[in-house]
């Protein structure tokens, strides 16, 4: 977990705690891998992920379900802020904004990023859990982390 740290309160950071097994977070890697592209010109954001099955989290984080995203605003040394909203690029990149005062910087993403999709055509979040799902929305679900803590 040191390479979290190294990188905690030097620079605005969005990271994901996912299950390679929860469809919820395999819906949102190009989505997520988007938002990286977008960012790539600016030197103080990271877009971060860590398979929260094969890594202990690290505190302040909680991780109760998946996938769980958290900013942490640069030199912030408060507790990070859970994302909860809709899992888009516009809704990742509006949350990040709103939670730093500093103006972030978001391009177009390369080529390879951009949507190939037909016209008309619907993109699904037909994700399946191990666990029980939790909060099943619209592309919005969870997948249980297994172990409850009320």
């Amino acid at each position: 977990s040191s390479g979290i740290n190294a990188e905690y309160g030097e620079k605005h950071t969005l990271i994901e705690f996912y299950s390679p097994y929860c469809g919820h977070c395999k819906a949102l890697i190009p989505i997520y891998n988007e938002l990286a592209s977008r960012a790539r010109e600016d030197p103080n954001v990271v877009i971060a992920k860590m398979d929260a099955t094969s890594n202990s989290v690290p505190r302040p984080f909680e991780s109760r379900g998946f996938p769980t995203i958290y900013f942490v605003p640069k030199g912030n040394s408060v507790r990070p802020i859970k994302f909860e909203g809709s899992r888009t690029i516009e809704g990742l990149t509006e949350f990040m904004q709103s939670n730093t005062k500093e103006e972030l910087v978001f391009v177009e993403p390369e080529e390879k990023y951009l949507k190939k999709k037909e016209e008309g055509e619907e993109e699904q979040d037909t994700g399946t859990c191990s666990g029980a799902p939790v909060d099943a929305g619209a592309g919005d679900g969870q997948c249980s982390a297994g172990k409850q803590e009320l």
